[in-house]
């Protein structure tokens, strides 16, 4: 018998089939030969009992366990495959998190992950484009017509704002690895770095219903706001209408709070620069309070996705746009999961009754004295 052959029969069935809590098994199964294993398995009572009464579901995992088992037999380096694809599959996924790929450089795990620099950055982009691919239609639409009423009663009953979207603003991201030729198209006076601005628009509970992401940083809020998609639907005719009533009259278009800087549209609503009366003065309160939220969530996303904190240090635009779209996708997925935390938030200090000693007590006392 070939050295092959003898690893084929002594290797156990535990090294080919992963074992999960309540599976069960022929006994003795996982101290004899693969092929005795094999043989028990397909004549044991339990397996033709399976035969006998199992469903659909069950027909099918028993089919996938021998089609797995007959093609790890074949294998005869099978269990140290199976470890160094374990230990590979896990290196990979654990270099693609958007949480630990930031701070330093692709090749930082070339030592403990034993993942090439090329590897680690495929593996972060083969990961931000799966999560773009599989939730993007679900968390990165455009607010529908129940939507829009769930975001007008909310903004209404948090802000007092009736018809509003949403608060609109930009992010500035800083490109470490920008080419050369292209830093002063992207750098702006104010940054003095590279940078990349992403434009987003937020409601009260931190969701962001539009990003639009990719344009140089040397350029203002108003110049993105002209290359944007914002208001694509509506200049098509395809926007979902928006009903509401403010000071008695009747208004069929929605509006977002914005900043001094963006046009007079009527749909941004800005606040006013030098208020002298105390009605002026309580509106720019209300709209500077409420126009926060963008703010708050730039904050979140950069606190929760340190990658897009730091500064870039991939080399293709393309490559920082997927990025932040799929941070933009599981933030959103958060704050679905999470919204009733962050609209319900309430102080637990405020509420706590804990009673806090300072020096010795009568029980630290009695401790010390027994010991």
């Amino acid at each position: 018998m070939s050295s092959r052959e003898s690893r084929k029969s002594n290797v156990s069935i535990s090294d080919a089939i992963d074992v999960s809590e309540g599976d069960q098994f022929p006994p003795h199964s996982t101290e004899i030969g693969l092929d005795d294993a094999l043989k028990n398995f397909e004549d044991s009572a339990l397996i033709n009992q399976w035969k006998e009464d199992a469903g659909d579901e069950d027909e099918l995992k028993m089919v996938e366990i021998l089609e797995r088992t007959e093609k790890l037999r074949e294998d005869g380096q099978r269990r140290r495959c199976f470890y160094q694809k374990r230990s590979i599959t896990n290196s990979k996924m654990h270099s693609s998190d958007p949480t630990t790929s930031v701070w330093c450089p692709a090749d930082h795990y070339d030592e403990y992950l034993r993942v090439a620099k090329t590897t680690d950055i495929q593996c972060l982009n083969f990961f931000c484009q799966c999560v773009i691919q599989s939730f993007g239609e679900q968390y990165l639409r455009k607010p529908n017509a129940i939507d829009i009423q769930r975001l007008l009663q909310m903004h209404e009953e948090k802000h007092g704002f009736p018809g509003m979207l949403g608060s609109l603003d930009c992010m500035y991201w800083e490109w470490k690895n920008c080419p050369v030729g292209w830093k002063g198209q992207y750098t702006r006076g104010d940054h003095g770095v590279p940078t990349i601005i992403l434009e987003a628009v937020v409601s009260t509970d931190l969701w962001i219903w539009h990003a639009f992401f990719g344009i140089a940083g040397s350029r203002n809020d108003i110049n993105v706001l002209n290359e944007s998609n914002l208001f694509n639907n509506v200049l098509r005719g395809e926007a979902p209408q928006v009903n509401f009533i403010a000071n008695g009259t009747q208004y069929t278009k929605g509006y977002y709070l914005t900043d001094g800087i963006y046009p007079e549209w009527a749909t941004f609503v800005k606040s006013f620069p030098c208020p002298q009366d105390a009605k002026r003065k309580f509106f720019k309160k209300r709209q500077e309070g409420a126009r926060k939220d963008v703010e708050r969530a730039f904050g979140v996303l950069q606190a929760r996705w340190s990658i897009v904190k730091g500064p870039s240090r991939m080399w293709y635009k393309e490559h920082m746009k997927i990025i932040m779209e799929a941070c933009i996708i599981l933030h959103n997925m958060i704050v679905e999961d999470e919204s009733d935390i962050v609209l319900n938030w309430t102080d637990d200090d405020l509420h706590d009754d804990t009673q806090i000693f300072q020096g010795s007590t009568n029980e630290f006392q009695q401790y010390l004295q027994r010991t």
